[in-house]
């Protein structure tokens, strides 16, 4: 047998699977549709392997709103509150990473969203102040339908045996639990004599119970009576967690949108929030941060939008007003808390992965945010027991692990030093800050103030923040070593 002369079997031909992806460039476009008794669903993204699913539900408990204004809520309320927890519902579950961990980041998402209203041509008339502020909060292509809803909620049908005959409360104030939502009702409750209201939005037990601690201890501290008004949002069951979105952009939009409906209901026409100047103007920490990669929800550009939108559509003068816009953190606890108030001050949170951070303290210690509620307490000259943070950067020498957020403040004092300084020309903030820049006119409009007086307002306010953490960073064992 020859076998030079059989032939020698060939290998087959492999195939390779190449998964399909969208071009890049291209990013999804999410549609979804709320129903306030069902929920709200998602259409499936065949391109991008994203499934829809069917009446996800969406709690919001307005009994205690309902509560509060002694009446049957309006329908325009009921509107105003379930479109807020709509978007944030639309938010959540349009992903940022369509890709997953393999595929492209896209910031920008194109979000439709179709919500059921008593009546919309009022909705219709107001769409494009609602758009206008929600693109600016959240950097997202919005698209909105509004629907006839004939079904009447519990809170529209509801009778209330001793209706709310009590005068329009002095003032109305959001309150997180925070350290500045603190003090903004001390600043506050020394203005009047009358009851004033407290509006939390809460998704978190935890976070409940955090406020309704600080709450308890602010009762036992002083004479001075209020009202305090928490209102659930959130989803009892998540069924399809996958893609979640974790940036939560929109939050900002339902606890506004809770203090507007709040103040309507109080007959207030303003409602005030408490944020220092740092957090609210939250100039980028780097320049890879653009848009809203920075929170923008206490920004004075996205307050006056919420207001003009929300005043269109209750049909009465609605604003937003921020007290301590131009204040640091630092100089608003000095203003408004006594150094014998450490106890209440310890009570308030900080910390950026509250309420979900497991830990025996309460915060971490090492993130952005409490080490600026560290550096003002320090600042204020009011105690901050080290007990209080899983790290103490004040007396711990911070692993390396764990020193990126002091980096981090490190780079933002100086990035900050550079364009607000003594020796920093006049227009240096805007080329420093080019796309923030944008909105200095508009942001000084809806403070009332001239450019010149906006301008010389963030000056000051940046270049007093920077001597605060310098005074603080000098402490801190850990700085010394990265330096």
């Amino acid at each position: 047998m020859n076998l030079s002369l059989m032939p020698l079997p060939q290998p087959k031909e492999r195939t390779k699977r190449v998964a399909s992806r969208p071009p890049l460039g291209l990013y999804p476009e999410f549609h979804f549709d709320y129903s306030a008794s069902k929920g709200i669903s998602r259409r499936s993204l065949d391109q991008w392997s994203i499934e829809g699913f069917e009446h996800q539900q969406i709690d919001v408990d307005l009994s205690n709103l309902a509560s509060y204004a002694g009446r049957a809520l309006l329908a325009v309320e009921t509107d105003w509150v379930n479109l807020a927890v709509a978007i944030y519902a639309a938010d959540r579950f349009a992903t940022r990473r369509p890709g997953r961990s393999a595929g492209q980041t896209s910031w920008c998402r194109s979000i439709s969203l179709s919500v059921p209203v008593v009546d919309p041509m009022l909705w219709e008339s107001a769409k494009p102040l609602i758009l206008s502020a929600l693109s600016f909060l959240t950097d997202d292509k919005w698209s909105l339908q509004f629907s006839k809803r004939s079904l009447l909620l519990d809170e529209e049908r509801q009778r209330h045996l001793f209706p709310n005959s009590q005068e329009s409360p002095p003032w109305v104030c959001l309150f997180s639990g925070g350290l500045d939502s603190l003090a903004g009702f001390k600043r506050l409750s020394s203005l009047s004599d009358s009851n004033g209201v407290l509006v939390s939005g809460w998704t978190h037990e935890r976070l409940r119970l955090g406020q309704a601690n600080i709450v308890d201890e602010i009762r036992s501290a002083q004479d001075k009576s209020f009202d305090w008004l928490p209102i659930y949002y959130g989803f009892p069951k998540i069924k399809n967690d996958g893609g979640m979105e974790s940036s939560q952009r929109s939050r900002g939009w339902v606890h506004v949108a809770l203090g507007l409906a709040a103040a309507f209901a109080s007959h207030q026409d303003t409602l005030d929030v408490c944020e220092n100047g740092i957090g609210a103007f939250n100039l980028p920490t780097e320049l890879s941060q653009t848009g809203s990669h920075t929170s923008r929800a206490m920004h004075p550009v996205f307050l006056h939008r919420i207001a003009q939108a929300a005043s269109m559509v209750f049909e009465r003068d609605l604003k937003v007003r921020q007290s301590a816009v131009f204040e640091t953190k630092g100089e608003l606890l000095t203003s408004t808390l006594n150094l014998s108030e450490a106890k209440l001050a310890a009570k308030t949170f900080s910390c950026e992965i509250f309420p979900n951070y497991r830990a025996k303290e309460p915060q971490c210690g090492v993130c952005p945010s409490c080490l600026v509620r560290r550096a003002s307490l320090h600042a204020a000259g009011i105690d901050d027991s080290g007990h209080l943070y899983a790290l103490d950067v004040l007396t711990q020498d911070i692993p390396p692990r764990k020193a990126l957020g002091l980096i981090k403040m490190e780079r933002y004092a100086r990035r900050l030093s550079h364009c607000f300084g003594p020796s920093a020309s006049d227009d240096s903030a805007m080329w420093e800050y080019p796309e923030a820049g944008s909105y200095f006119g508009e942001a000084a409009k809806s403070l009332d103030l001239s450019l010149d007086e906006y301008l010389c307002g963030l000056r000051k306010t940046h270049h007093s923040f920077v001597l605060e953490w310098r005074n603080f960073a000098a402490n801190l064992p850990a700085l010394c070593r990265v330096a």
